[in-house]
């Protein structure tokens, strides 16, 4: 995916970079397809771990509605928020498995409505200290005995009515994320006159809010630094060396196959920013960690771990530990840029 949007950027001619751009679409779609059975395999198993807090409700709709905003006016759907006076009421939720929960019910009301029609987002109180965030589109909507099989994997209703992408996962992710959370995931459909997802979510008091970062894809010039990369997959060096030479010119890469090697390298001359993979041949990264941080000329170097361990729960320790950001494979190209920009000058 990282060489496919690289010629996408570089390719020779105007067909070379269509082509690319639909090899990146179809990656994006296997990952995407990836992700959900590993998400319905640990929702099964029990091994899904979430960063419960307060989450201001009003200001994640917006997000999600900005977000789908592009997808609504390619399909002509109109999209609204109706608040009901309780926009700024609180749930108690992960922030980032929300927004992956609405912006799934919003998609689906998209994709699955009629043209010119509308997708309506409305924030209520429900029954025992529950807040209520209802998805409601005008499509087609369904009848009583095929809601049952929504919840079940890779069932398509409505796929019959045109070429609506999706692999029928969807669903059974959101409702085991929204059960995970202790809230409850209801349905209701009228055929012809559309379909109303409904999330109950338990009201929260008190609590902080997180930040997101901006991605940027923009030739930066000012970003300037020695970033030193130890990972052993030559493919994923090749990639990394690429998008700095293209993206951020004024940035030079250093490399090491191997942990030892590696941190031997940063202590003798400390780099400006550390790139570290995980599962190295001769130590664990995590070890690396440890020992960069241990030493005193590699202490205060910022360092950024670039894992295909998407896990929550390993995030939150490698960031414990000692790593001031962690970022998963493949890479978000604009995301990784906007760390690596802010890392650098945080120095």
């Amino acid at each position: 995916m990282g060489f496919a949007e690289l010629l996408q950027r570089r390719g020779g001619n105007d067909d070379q970079r269509e082509w690319a751009g639909h090899v990146v679409q179809g990656g994006h779609h296997l990952l995407a397809l990836i992700n959900e059975l590993l998400e319905i395999s640990r929702i099964d198993a029990g091994k899904m771990t979430f960063a419960i807090e307060r989450v201001e409700i009003g200001p994640t709709v917006d997000a999600v509605l900005s977000l789908a905003a592009p997808l609504a006016a390619e399909r002509g759907v109109r999209l609204e928020r109706a608040t009901a006076g309780t926009g700024e009421r609180a749930v108690l939720a992960d922030p980032l498995r929300l927004k992956q929960i609405l912006l799934n019910l919003i998609s689906n009301a998209i994709k699955y409505n009629r043209e010119s029609g509308s997708v309506t987002v409305s924030i209520d109180d429900a029954e025992q200290g529950m807040v209520r965030i209802a998805v409601t589109d005008t499509g087609q909507g369904m009848a009583p005995d095929t809601l049952d099989k929504l919840y079940h994997p890779f069932e398509r209703l409505g796929a019959e009515l045109g070429p609506i992408e999706g692999s029928g996962l969807g669903l059974v992710v959101t409702k085991g994320l929204v059960e995970a959370m202790h809230g409850r995931l209801r349905v209701a459909s009228e055929v012809g006159a559309g379909t109303t997802f409904a999330v109950d979510l338990p009201v929260a008091e008190a609590g902080d809010h997180g930040t997101e970062l901006t991605p940027a894809l923009t030739p930066n010039r000012t970003t300037v630094g020695t970033i030193l990369y130890i990972e052993d997959n030559r493919t994923n060096l090749q990639i990394v060396d690429s998008i700095l030479a293209d993206l951020r010119p004024g940035v030079v890469l250093q490399t090491a196959m191997e942990g030892a090697t590696g941190a031997a390298l940063a202590e003798e001359r400390p780099p400006d920013l550390l790139l570290l993979d995980l599962n190295l041949p001769d130590m664990p990264g995590e070890d690396v960690l440890l020992r960069l941080r241990a030493h005193a000329s590699t202490a205060n170097v910022p360092i950024l771990i670039l894992s295909a361990d998407s896990t929550s729960q390993n995030v939150t320790r490698l960031l414990g530990t000692g790593a001031d950001a962690y970022l998963t494979k493949p890479l978000d190209v604009p995301r990784f840029l906007e760390t690596i920009d802010q890392l650098l000058f945080r120095r």
